[in-house]
């Protein structure tokens, strides 16, 4: 854990991608050790001292800002000019790190700082701070810093019409070494015993109010000190709040409503969450434990009374952090938690840097829209899906007849969590890098001339990266990122038209499984997927041009799904227009459990098809195939899916280059990488560069014309070429692969 997430858990814990158990008691929290120091922020003129490296370091790279130098692993000395916050590495001689360097001029006179403690009648000066942040951005002239001191700040904060300059921007930081957090606006709870009789064990409520609004719905909120960032459920039903079943029941034999269409479905308590009765205004609130007993998923086994914890809860309509028609704003370093619907926006708005600011997210973490030039850099986005929780539990909703003949939805707990981040429509040069995108549903990413990269996307319970949901795609990258425990990397939903899409140096690590379907009720259904494995592709790539290149896949079961999306969702009228490239790629594929086909080949009409420049529309090659374990299925089969393949399956390499593709491409039974320990689960110490002997080396095809001259004369296939550099992702760089 970094320094700054040790301070952060202050008032909200920062807690891992993995699945532990989640301890609900409040953190005993230390101040951290200087070796852990990953992110140095520096006044000019102001002495620094700060252990980045715990061996004696050799050289830094690039050079440090005037007045800073190395000794021996720390950073010392005093800064004589600002410098733009960047990563340096450390290289020593048994190990190497990085670490995130900032120079800021030292407070002046249109700087104002902001205390939990001060007044809203105090200058706003440094010895006389405001308490709110709202008071302090009020006629905040360009060129003003707001300062935050540790601590949380409730309440809303919109920047609506805020402009600073290209040289003065307005910017909101916490001050330098100390954590923050803006949480938005939360509501008082006085939690009391549920006296009415149909109530559940451990359910609570809240005093009679009066009727709300859907907006003003209070029925999102989390565990506050929880060992980890965890979201209390929002169910649609208080059916499903108070029922006590907790599995996925089919067979009527459980109680429930009066489905539609489909199976029966039986009322399901999915864990600790709320319901608010829009009528009367009481919120439901029942923290009964779990019982999947799902190994690696931890149940919720905590209090059950909210006295023993703290809780935060919020209305639909907060959201913690709005930027709307500004310019010219920076937000640095701190934290951003909960709210309503969205908990953090920018909209409409030009030259936004969120640089630093880690999200708590709501049911959807950071929206841009309607934006150019916004970058997200350094930040943590985790949407807290609680371990005790299952794809289907989000996904699986359903129309029902009430008793009064009127048909309704049950959306389950799916406003719980939906997407960590949203880039929208008509988005321009955004930028999303060096993040960590975790415990969530989905994320979308769109733009024209935008990027995504350096990220670390995990844990996703459906999509880990929508790039089809917008028709303003043009130019979009994705490199340079690793994906682990998702259960669809690239999703193509949908057949919006949209402009070239290139993915490329990507790790996709998909040995690990996520929570799939809810346990039955009984041991009838042996093929339900409690715990999925992951694929690479989703649906129907055909309407924008889609260039997948020098990337690593490592799947933990064999599936149609590598080619599938690229090759078998043809165009209805027989003509291929819209290129799609897989190429120079490491596929590893552990068909230990299960013997099927490695991919798809398109029809032959579909192979023919040429650019206008004379390269191929659809074209496979330069990739390194690895099966491991026992196969006898065809290596390849038809993408039938236009009902016109004359051809079927082929059983060897050869026979598929006969057809024009896997030319250059090697067919291989071990994937021959430096170090991989397992290749069913992840480990942190694999080294995904290919061996001296692996196929990899020398078999990529020249990629003349795609982006990054680097990757284009890569001569080993997959995202880590041999003699490659270590792969820094995340905040701080501080994830090595």
């Amino acid at each position: 854990m970094t320094a700054r997430r040790a301070l952060v858990a202050l008032a909200f814990a920062i807690g891992g991608c993995e699945h532990k158990p989640t301890k609900i008691e409040p953190l005993q929290v230390t101040a951290p050790s200087p070796a852990a120091t990953r992110r140095l922020t520096a006044f000019v003129g102001m002495p620094v001292d700060s252990a980045v490296m715990p061996d004696e370091s050799q050289r830094v790279e690039p050079a440090l800002p005037a007045g800073l130098r190395d000794d021996n692993g720390r950073i010392v000395g005093t800064p004589r000019s600002e410098a733009a916050g960047r990563l340096y590495q450390l290289i020593g001689d048994k190990h190497s790190s990085v670490f995130y360097l900032e120079i800021i001029a030292a407070p002046g006179a249109l700087d104002r700082f902001v205390s939990p403690t001060g007044s809203d009648d105090a200058d706003g000066s440094a010895n006389h701070p405001l308490h709110t942040i709202r008071r302090a951005l009020a006629a905040a002239p360009a060129g003003t810093r707001v300062f935050l001191h540790a601590g949380s700040y409730r309440e809303d904060i919109s920047l609506i019409g805020v402009h600073g300059t290209a040289t003065a921007p307005i910017e909101i930081r916490s001050y330098p070494g100390e954590p923050v957090v803006v949480e938005g606006a939360r509501m008082e709870v006085a939690w009391q015993r549920s006296s009415d009789p149909g109530s559940a064990p451990d359910e609570w409520v809240s005093p009679p109010g009066s009727p709300v609004s859907d907006e003003e719905l209070a029925d999102y909120g989390v565990f506050t000190r929880s060992a980890e960032y965890t979201r209390l459920l929002t169910y649609s039903r208080l059916e499903d709040l108070r029922s006590p079943n907790q599995r996925w029941v089919h067979d009527g034999s459980s109680p429930g409503p009066n489905v539609v269409r489909g199976l029966p479905r039986a009322w399901t308590y999915f864990g600790p969450g709320l319901w608010q009765d829009p009528a009367s205004g009481v919120i439901h609130l029942r923290l009964s434990h779990t019982n999947n007993h799902v190994d690696s998923l931890a149940d919720y086994s905590g209090p059950t009374d909210p006295s023993g914890l703290e809780l935060a809860v919020w209305k639909r309509s907060s959201t913690p952090l709005r930027i709307k028609e500004s310019s010219f704003i920076q937000i640095h370093d701190l934290t951003v938690a909960g709210g309503g619907s969205r908990t953090a926006v920018v909209s409409d708005s030009q030259s936004i840097v969120l640089d630093h600011v880690d999200i708590r997210a709501a049911m959807l973490g950071l929206e841009i829209n309607g934006c150019s030039n916004v970058s997200y850099i350094h930040g943590r986005i985790d949407g807290g899906i609680p371990t005790w929780t299952f794809r289907s539990d989000y996904k699986d909703n359903y129309k029902m007849q009430l008793p009064d003949g009127t048909i309704a939805d049950n959306d389950l707990i799916r406003k719980t969590s939906r997407g960590l981040l949203g880039v929208g429509q008509d988005d321009r040069n955004i930028e999303i890098a060096y993040c960590e995108l975790v415990n969530g549903h989905d994320v979308y990413m769109s733009g024209i001339d935008s990027s995504l990269h350096h990220c670390l996307i995990r844990n996703i319970q459906d999509d880990a990266l929508v790039i089809s949901h917008s028709t303003a795609i043009q130019n979009l990258r994705i490199y340079d990122n690793v994906f682990e425990r998702v259960l669809t990397a690239i999703s193509g939903a949908g057949r919006k038209p949209t402009g070239p899409r290139y993915l490329y140096r990507n790790i996709f690590d998909l040995r690990d499984r996520v929570p799939g379907t809810r346990p039955p009720g009984d041991d009838k259904d042996p093929d339900q997927e409690v715990m999925r494995f992951g694929h690479v592709f989703k649906d129907d790539f055909s309407a924008g041009p889609t260039f997948f290149y020098q990337d690593t896949i490592l799947l933990g079961h064999p599936g149609e799904q590598i080619g599938l999306a690229f090759f078998k969702s043809l165009e209805a009228d027989g003509t291929a227009v819209n290129p799609r490239w897989f190429v120079n790629n490491v596929v590893v594929v552990d068909q230990t459990s299960a013997d099927r086909s490695l991919a798809f080949v398109p029809e032959a009409s579909y192979r023919a098809a040429r650019q206008p420049d004379g390269r191929p529309v659809l074209l496979s090659d330069g990739n390194l195939w690895v099966r491991v374990g026992a196969a006898a299925t065809p290596l390849f089969r038809c993408a039938d899916g236009s009902k016109r393949c004359t051809e079927h399956t082929w059983s060897s390499l050869d026979d598929v280059r006969a057809t024009g593709f896997e030319a250059h491409s090697r067919l291989a039974t071990s994937p021959t990488f430096a170090r991989v320990a397992s290749l069913s689960h992840t480990r942190v110490d694999d080294d995904l560069r290919p061996a001296p002997a692996s196929g990899a080396r020398g078999i990529a095809i020249d990629l003349g014309g795609l982006p990054d001259d680097a990757t284009a004369r890569a001569r080993d296939a997959g995202a880590l070429p041999s003699g490659s550099p270590p792969l820094y992702i995340g905040v701080d760089g501080e994830l090595k692969y």
